[in-house]
């Protein structure tokens, strides 16, 4: 790049949240030049592209209701932002399990009428889905699920249409301070090592956060190695995401292919560590070697709705979810945006859940950005 121009914004990290905050930062604050880095070979491979694609209207967080009110909240502004990323053909169901549940059904019930959450009777056909002596009551939901592939492509056509630039294949290796400052972003690329010089510096970088934040940032972070199954689920699931909640914990949600991804509260986690600026998660992630756990998953799920004995694994995929400690017990996912006191202008930023990038963008409008 030789020596260009002082960037008004460097965004390290192409996942969702970066591209998102890209965006924002050229089109609602008027950055003139942003650029997004990104280590992988294409945008939204990681953690954005790995996960159960739901976009959560609230019914997933009855235990934390300021989460749950701002991510029904964020459903439609985020259906604004990337329409094509809709899936229309698929129904979703939640139910109660009959035991051992931290949310009954009246419970839930008044949790939903708080945050304005639709609730309604299940068609014959989904409640017959369930063992009755095993969960309490079913409801059908009126919560979307993504196509990813479509999402991905939505945020590249947003980033070209914001003049965002972005360059992949590009690994951020450190961050110092400028006597102008400025701070350099030092990187890594097909090209060889150079210094990237930043008004701004944004770190969406999920469970490398720690790489560039530090310790006071990443303190209260934990991480854990988690597995989805990937499932070809019975015909009587074709279209249909359920979820049995909330002690006993399970989504089984529609994928790409006609596949379906499958999860557990007991066994989707493998490993979980505090964050350590000892421990790589990619690394422990590249190293691992553990079996799948599906058969545990599947059995413990067939107990609440039978029909899944029938599902067949065709594989798993493992990523590290990063969450923050203080709300492991109501399992809330607000949002982590801090600005370094070590280098003025470098803002680290961990989102819980792909749809909760919007609250981020709501806490930026109120950071002086120049």
């Amino acid at each position: 790049m030789g020596a260009s121009p002082v960037w008004d914004a460097v965004v390290v990290g192409g996942g969702i949240y970066g591209a998102s905050i890209a965006v924002y930062l050229r089109q609602a604050r008027g950055l003139a030049r942003v650029l997004v880095l990104e280590r992988a070979p294409a945008l939204m491979q990681r953690a954005s592209l790995r996960n159960q694609a739901r976009i959560h209207a609230g019914y997933h967080y009855p235990r934390s209701l300021t989460t749950g009110a701002r991510s029904l909240q964020n459903v439609p502004r985020f259906l604004a932002a990337h329409p094509s990323a809709l899936r229309r053909d698929i129904v979703s169901v939640y139910a109660i399990a009959a035991s051992h549940s931290k949310t009954n059904t009246r419970q839930f019930v008044r949790y939903c009428r708080e945050i304005g959450a639709p609730l309604h009777e299940p068609r014959p056909a989904l409640a017959a889905l369930f063992d009755p002596a095993q969960v309490e009551s079913v409801f059908e939901v009126e919560e979307s699920v993504m196509d990813l592939g479509a999402l991905a492509r939505s945020v590249d056509a947003a980033l070209t249409k914001a003049g965002v630039e972005v360059q992949v294949q590009t690994e951020v290796r450190g961050l110092r301070k400028l006597a102008s400052g400025a701070l350099e972003v030092q990187v890594e690329g097909q090209s060889g090592g150079r210094g990237v010089e930043a008004r701004h510096v944004f770190n969406c970088t999920y469970s490398a956060l720690g790489r560039l934040a530090g310790a006071a940032a990443t303190a209260g972070l934990r991480h854990e190695l988690a597995e989805l199954a990937i499932v070809e689920a019975p015909p009587a699931l074709a279209g249909v995401a359920l979820t049995v909640m909330d002690g006993p914990y399970f989504s089984i949600v529609p994928h790409e292919g006609g596949l379906h991804t499958l999860s557990h509260v007991r066994y989707t986690p493998h490993l979980s560590w505090s964050e350590d600026a000892t421990i790589s998660p990619a690394g422990r992630l590249a190293e691992y070697r553990g079996d799948s756990r599906f058969e545990r998953m599947i059995r413990a799920a067939a107990r609440f709705s039978p029909v899944l004995a029938h599902t067949r694994q065709v594989g798993s995929i493992f990523e590290v979810k990063t969450v923050l400690q203080a709300n492991e017990a109501d399992d809330g996912r607000p949002i982590l945006l801090e600005r370094s006191a070590d280098f003025p202008g470098l803002y680290s930023i961990l989102g819980g859940k792909i749809d909760n990038v919007l609250d981020v963008l709501d806490r930026l409008d109120a950071e002086a950005l120049s």
